[in-house]
């Protein structure tokens, strides 16, 4: 992703860089409001543009979790890691040609991001030689839009993969 960012994308999937500043930044930043900044930043990655399709335990649940500000902090160090380190890792594995050897399921939301970019399925073929994938229908968070269709895809995958 990081190699794909233009413009046009950096604007749709600004948190990437904002939250690989460096600390403390992002999260003084987000420790103001930890649940309006998840609020806000989780609304518009669905495919209805609210949270109406959360159940109110999870909903509760990521809430909760995202006003600790250690976790605030290690969903930082994550998007610090892929900026760096993790993309220094793929770098060098993919000057090498390593490729992942197993079966590999890429599923994403029809109405979220990788529908507007380059295919995953494309991706992942850079990156794996056994890709199988399609999109549900949902925006980013398959599990909570469409957990039946994301189950029923699971299952057959895991049920069938070699």
């Amino acid at each position: 992703m990081w190699h794909d960012l233009d413009a046009r994308l950096a604007f749709r999937i600004w948190h990437w860089t904002f939250l690989a500043l460096p600390a403390p930044g992002p999260e003084t930043i987000i420790g103001k409001d930890p649940v309006g900044f998840w609020d806000w930043k989780t609304a518009p990655g669905t495919k209805t543009k609210d949270l109406s399709s959360f159940d109110p335990r999870a909903l509760a649940h990521y809430r909760a979790f995202f006003q600790d500000p250690s976790r605030i902090h290690a969903t930082c160090e994550d998007y610090r890691a892929g900026r760096t380190s993790d993309l220094a890792i793929d770098e060098a594995d993919r000057a090498a040609g390593k490729k992942i050897p197993c079966p590999l399921l890429a599923l994403w939301g029809s109405s979220g991001i990788p529908s507007e970019t380059r295919s995953p399925l494309d991706t992942w073929r850079e990156w794996a030689g056994d890709v199988h994938g399609f999109a549900i229908d949902c925006g980013h968070y398959l599990p909570e839009e469409n957990p039946d269709a994301t189950a029923a895809a699971m299952l057959e995958f895991f049920g069938h993969a070699s």
